[in-house]
């Protein structure tokens, strides 16, 4: 039987110091891949810590993003509302309460929390994994339909896709960064493709093989970037060339494309009429009615659905808070307090929701945005905040 305490000390053993603040954000990890309520709970309890610590709220006017942030969590708020989108100021609440747990997490987040949470985040995908092999189980064997495209727990199979490429990316770094578990992460890497497969998603196997590849190139790894890359070479020969590989290829410059033109050709529409502010979150469910298009949740491109959703001043809020932390991160490994590691993932993290978003924008789904903020979190010293920002909270307590 385990015991809390046995729990306990694993954890002191990995993050040294146990805090409210690093219990969140492990149980915050694990919400990710259970179903969407879970996810929502931890969200709202991370928010909720925010704003009942004092410690962390004084801690965040410190930073110089905070005003930043709160001009966009505003936007986010009062765009909707003056355009009646109630639906769109909903998603707006919750998308307030992402960046919320954003910043909550840059500013507690330590190195070895984040290598931690990192582990959980492999250990946890396993669950959502095997629920797709037995849905495409009962698919394929109990309903006739091969087709199937498996979505787990996720909602839809492009979320699920984004989940798996985020983990696959995740099991490439330890591999870069760590000679221990080996077996273990190349085994997650493997499970989390299988899956990534079994979805059928097109566009999500390019950012997968970009991440790879910046990660590697970045970290010095030359002789595995050149290995990797032929790898990837001989995959999209196979992919345009092997019939049935990859069955929703054969459709890519066909009714796929159309059906892409006139949701995009609907998008420039709406950020023509709207260019600055936009008409809030979720704006194509919004409007999609006014330009006689066809209902779609979204613009089927990240550049667009956000010009469409949050404007040009909303786009370059967003931009500005989000590279902000890249940059943190690239400053710190220029000054040699921490390795090109970090700056790695972060960058093919970023690199790889871009180039999804060409064709799609998962990061509108529930758990996908998530994943992409914890990951991000990857700790800074150019504020003094981060490992620092913990030590002082746990010198106070």
């Amino acid at each position: 039987m385990v015991k809390i305490s046995h729990i306990k000390s694993i954890i002191e053993n990995r993050i040294e110091v146990i805090t409210p603040a690093a219990v969140l954000i492990i149980l915050f990890t694990i919400s990710i891949f259970l179903p969407v309520i879970f996810s929502a709970a931890a969200l709202i309890a991370v928010a909720a810590y925010f704003f009942i610590n004092r410690e962390i709220r004084s801690k965040f006017i410190k930073l110089p993003i905070w005003p930043l942030t709160i001009a966009l969590m505003a936007l986010m708020l009062i765009v909707p509302s003056v355009y009646g989108n109630f639906l769109g100021l909903g998603c707006g609440a919750v998308i307030c309460m992402i960046i919320i747990a954003s910043v909550f997490m840059r500013i507690c987040m330590t190195k070895k929390l984040y290598e931690f949470v990192l582990d959980i985040a492999c250990i946890s995908s396993l669950l959502g994994v095997f629920v797709s092999y037995i849905e495409k189980a009962v698919a394929y064997f109990a309903l006739g339909d091969a087709s199937h495209r498996p979505f787990s727990i996720y909602i839809n199979a492009n979320y699920f896709a984004t989940i798996c490429v985020f983990v696959m990316l995740i099991c490439i770094y330890k591999l870069i960064t760590s000679n221990q578990s080996r077996i273990f992460y190349i085994a997650v890497f493997l499970l989390n493709g299988l899956s990534l497969y079994l979805t059928n998603c097109r566009s999500a196997f390019i950012p997968l093989f970009v991440g790879l590849l910046i990660m590697l190139l970045i970290n010095g790894r030359r002789k595995a970037f050149f290995i990797s890359l032929g790898v990837v070479i001989a995959l999209i020969i196979a992919a345009f060339t092997v019939s049935g590989l990859f069955p929703r290829l054969e459709d890519l410059g066909g009714r796929t494309y159309h059906v892409r033109k006139v949701i995009w050709d609907t998008a420039i529409q709406a950020i023509a009429d709207r260019p600055l502010f936009g008409r809030g979150p979720l704006s194509f469910l919004f409007v999609y009615k006014q330009y006689g298009a066809a209902l779609q949740l979204h613009a089927h491109n990240i550049a667009l659905e956000f010009l469409m959703s949050f404007g040009i001043i909303g786009t370059a809020l967003l931009v500005l808070y989000f590279a902000g932390g890249m940059k943190d991160v690239i400053g710190d490994a220029r000054k040699q307090k921490a390795g090109w590691a970090g700056a790695s993932i972060i960058i093919a993290i970023i690199a790889g929701v871009l180039i999804h978003g060409i064709t799609d924008c998962t990061l509108i789904g529930p758990q996908p945005p998530l994943l992409f903020v914890l990951l991000m979190a990857y700790p800074s010293f150019r504020f003094g905040y981060g490992d620092a920002a913990i030590s002082a909270q746990n010198a106070k307590e």
